[in-house]
Formats: structure tokens, C-alpha cells, sequence
């Protein structure tokens, strides 16, 4: 996976992750000239209060960490041992948060505040819920800074939960670092690694489950705030990330995946992030996805005037040629084959 930073966009993570990071590894062997090094930054730098920073410096710090002691199981240890500010002070509003579902939903929401690119969705299917962590980064540390992303937000559960059974699985993308045992024994689950992406899998009944401070009235209070925070922090990126935006929906049809999450996955952000970027623009990720059908379909006719219509359905993502031509219709305001006998007339 490639670093886009060089897109000059604010790619960026909240200062009080790195703080908890930062204090971790230098409690536990690396020294301020090996987290210097790494980060490119002094430790005064690295810890400025309300700042946001760099992306890359958790996964650089977390990577300096795994060469400095190679044995250790870093996401677990530190896990075990960090402030809950790991999470960017959502831990402060999901405490009083109705469920853990609702708790989980609010971070996935307001992931931009741990970090601009990270992407955290829940799914659920009839029996299980699945909350998947990435973050184009996670290639830089193996994944850790991710399983220790998961691995606080169990503590938190356990911590905060009114029942905690129900984790059933925790899959990690990547290679184990450690023991296995101290990964089982953490999570008190089925722990496994090398898989396609990075999730806590558990069940609705735990999705379902009250935190102990549960107070309807105070969580959505404090959800309001934060989602202002995060619209700002949006709003200020918004040129840079319309760009991105643009450049992925490019990449998505020349690969013809016509759908929001590849565009969203190739703009390395969340769809909920895309969705907000794209609205602060006045339109809709459907919108680009559209236009870029259209443009797509227009240069497949421009190119080959014999190709057939039903190709060039399949090509921008229609099964149904009947359905292609409507929209192609919608776009031109002529049929697809009325749009070839004009392109043919004038010589384009």
C-alpha cells in the first residue's frame, strides 16, 4: 500500500495518540534519540497539547518500538498499560453511551478526531457484529498501531460494560508479534492473524449490552459537540480531500469499480469521511460516481465507434443494458446510439 502524503493533504492524528504513545515506548526501552530518529521530531514537538500532527508518527514509533524489543507483544502490553487518551477524548463521552453499539457507532463516526485516514465500520449480520479497523499506515507497523487501537477499546468495554461475554474473534491483518498466549489471555477469545483485515468480532447480544454509566441525555449532548469538532476539522481539509476524492473516483472507474467504499478505500478515508468531504463540495459521492460513468461511457463510444452498447454498459458497471441506457439518457440528454451518429457526423 502506497503513502499518499506527498497529496498535501492534512493527514494527520490527534496529538493526545501520540502523547500515549510516545510515553509507552519510552517506558519501556527507546530512548528520546531512537523516538527522535524515528519520528523526525523532538519530544517537545511530538507532545503539543490539542495539536494534531503527522499520521505516520504512531506506526513510526510503534515500528522503532518492535526493533528495539522484538519479542515483545506491543499492542497488548501497551494496552494494558496506556490512558484511555489513546482514543482522542472519546473515551469521556462513550462512557455514558446507551450501549456498546451505540458507543462503537460514535467512534466510527468520529474516527477523524484519532486520525484524518482512519476508517472503523461496524457490520452486523444476524448473529454477529464486526468492527473492522484500518488505516493506509498499517503497513509501516505490521498493524499494531490498529490491534492496539482494538485492544484498548476491549479494555474500555470491560471496564465501562455492564456485561462483558460476547467477543468472539479478533482478527489482525497481519503477522502475530509475541506470543500467541498473550494475546488469548488479553482478549479471552479466539485471536488470529494474516487475515484479510482487522476486527473485533463479537455478538449483538454484547453489541446490545449497557455501559454503567449509561445516560441517554448526556451521551447525545456530548455526540452533538464532538460532531461539530469533527465538521471543522473536515471543513479545513476539505480543498486537499476533494481532490484525493477526485483522483480515487478516477482510479475506481479505470479499474471499473463503480461503488462509494473503492472510491472511499482509494482515497484512503472512510466512507462517512468521502460522504462529508464530498457534501462540503455540494454533491454526493453517488454524484461522482456518476459522473464518472458518463465520462467513462462517452470516451468508450469517442474511442471505438463500433463497440456495442451492452460493452460499454458492462464496462461502467451496468448489468443491464436497458438500465445503461436510461441513465446514459440522464447524462446526455440523447441515446447512446444518437450520441455515436453525432460524435460520427462531426468527426470527434
Amino acid at each position: 500500500m502506497s503513502d499518499v502524503s506527498d497529496e498535501h493533504a492534512p493527514d494527520e492524528v490527534s496529538s493526545s495518540t501520540v502523547a500515549a504513545t510516545l510515553n509507552f515506548v519510552l517506558s519501556n526501552g527507546l530512548t528520546i534519540e531512537e523516538a527522535a530518529a524515528a519520528t523526525g521530531m523532538t519530544c517537545r514537538e511530538l507532545i503539543q497539547p490539542d495539536a494534531r500532527v503527522p499520521d505516520t508518527l504512531v506506526h513510526d514509533l510503534m515500528a522503532a518500538m518492535v526493533r528495539c524489543k522484538p519479542d515483545l507483544p506491543l499492542p497488548i502490553a501497551m494496552a494494558a498499560s496506556s490512558p484511555m487518551s489513546y482514543l482522542a477524548g472519546l473515551e469521556n463521552v462513550i462512557q455514558f453511551a446507551p450501549s456498546v453499539r451505540d458507543a462503537l457507532l460514535l467512534i466510527s463516526e468520529c474516527s477523524e478526531l484519532i486520525a484524518s485516514r482512519v476508517s472503523i465500520e461496524l457490520e452486523e449480520s444476524n448473529a454477529l457484529g464486526a468492527y473492522i479497523i484500518r488505516h493506509p499506515n498499517d503497513y509501516r507497523d505490521n498493524g499494531n498501531a490498529g490491534l492496539t487501537g482494538m485492544a484498548l477499546l476491549w479494555r474500555f468495554i470491560l471496564e465501562n460494560c455492564v456485561g462483558t461475554e460476547g467477543l468472539v474473534e479478533v482478527r489482525s491483518g497481519f503477522e502475530r508479534l509475541g506470543l500467541l498466549a498473550a494475546h488469548t489471555n488479553f482478549f479471552k477469545a479466539t485471536v488470529t492473524f494474516n487475515n484479510p483485515e482487522s476486527a473485533l468480532v463479537m455478538t449483538r447480544k454484547l453489541l446490545d449490552t449497557p455501559m454503567r454509566k449509561a445516560n441517554t441525555t448526556v451521551f447525545e449532548s456530548m455526540r452533538e459537540h464532538y460532531r461539530r469538532v469533527v465538521a471543522q476539522l473536515t471543513t479545513t481539509a476539505i480543498p486537499a480531500r476533494m481532490t484525493r476524492l477526485q483522483r480515487a473516483t478516477s482510479q475506481s472507474a479505470a479499474n471499473a469499480e463503480y461503488d462509494v467504499s473503492s472510491i472511499a478505500s482509494h482515497a484512503h478515508m472512510s466512507v462517512r469521511t468521502a460522504q462529508r468531504v464530498a457534501a462540503a463540495n455540494g454533491t454526493s459521492l453517488r454524484a461522482i460516481l456518476d459522473d464518472a460513468r458518463a465520462d467513462r461511457a462517452k470516451r468508450l463510444f469517442l474511442s471505438d465507434p463500433d463497440i456495442r452498447v451492452s460493452s460499454v454498459a458492462i464496462a461502467v458497471g451496468y448489468s443491464d443494458s436497458r438500465a445503461f441506457r436510461r441513465a446514459f439518457r440522464r447524462w446526455t440528454g440523447m441515446s447512446p446510439t444518437d450520441f455515436r451518429r453525432l460524435c460520427l457526423a462531426d468527426g470527434r
